[in-house]
């Protein structure tokens, strides 16, 4: 659970500081461990309407999964580790991608859009691991709730990337530079879904011909956030994170 709430204290930072330029408050982010600060982030100046209430949506569900995991957790729940959104943090993928090295997700839409499409890369394939893995059966619909707004989130962003790129063709190369990244991160990632933002029906079928639902392990997710392939800390976790026990089902 505290990997599952490890990922939410990073997804609630994000959006709540694209959407309103504040923070989680402090009664959220206490608990074992070291607790750390938020570096970086601002609010967007938004041109788009919807997306600022998406985004604002989106800081809302995940402040409120967070509550309910941290009730949960109870005496155990780990403290909001350090989580570092400024442009020097995202650099570490800028400029392993076309983005550059101060690619800074806050200062526009679809800057914005691309900041959460790298953080939302794999995590509802993480919840379908811990779900599926059996490893916390006290918590599925927890789990299962935490996993539909992933979905939701990733589709959404992809969905309106998606589209602002079919009259920017720059922003298609963009992108797919970025998911070319998010694979390597992953390395040895037992399930990889072809990712381009123009081919939306680039998904792995079994033989059959019915979707498969990927999955991703803690480390292959970790290795997201922290954006590099082998550490334990760095990226927007340059501290690593609190309480995290690696079960057998998410190693």
């Amino acid at each position: 659970m505290n990997f599952a709430l490890s990922l939410q204290y990073v997804g609630a930072q994000f959006y709540s500081m694209a959407a309103g330029g504040r923070g989680l408050s402090a009664a959220l982010l206490g608990g074992m461990g070291v607790q750390g600060g938020l570096k970086g982030g601002r609010q967007v100046s938004f041109t788009d309407p919807y997306l600022s209430r998406y985004a604002s949506e989106f800081a809302a569900d995940q402040v409120a999964t967070i509550t309910r995991m941290r009730t949960k957790l109870g005496a155990a729940a780990g403290a909001q580790p350090t989580i570092d959104l400024s442009p020097a943090a995202f650099g570490t993928i800028g400029r392993a991608t076309v983005l550059g090295g101060s690619f800074d997700p806050f200062s526009s839409d679809t800057s914005f859009l691309i900041g959460g499409l790298i953080l939302e890369h794999g995590v509802a394939g993480a919840y379908r691991t811990m779900l599926t893995g059996g490893t916390i059966t006290d918590a599925d619909d927890m789990l299962t709730g935490a996993m539909g707004d992933a979905v939701y989130r990733d589709g959404l962003i992809r969905a309106m990337l998606a589209d602002k790129a079919q009259n920017d063709p720059s922003l298609a190369a963009t992108v797919s530079s970025v998911f070319a990244e998010l694979a390597r991160l992953q390395a040895n990632a037992v399930s990889q879904e072809p990712q381009t933002i123009d081919q939306p029906n680039s998904s792995v079928s079994d033989a059959e011909g019915y979707p498969i639902a990927l999955t991703r392990s803690a480390n292959e997710v970790f290795r997201l956030l922290y954006l590099n392939v082998t550490g334990t800390s760095g990226g927007l976790l340059p501290a690593g994170v609190n309480g995290v026990e690696m079960l057998p089902g998410l190693q």
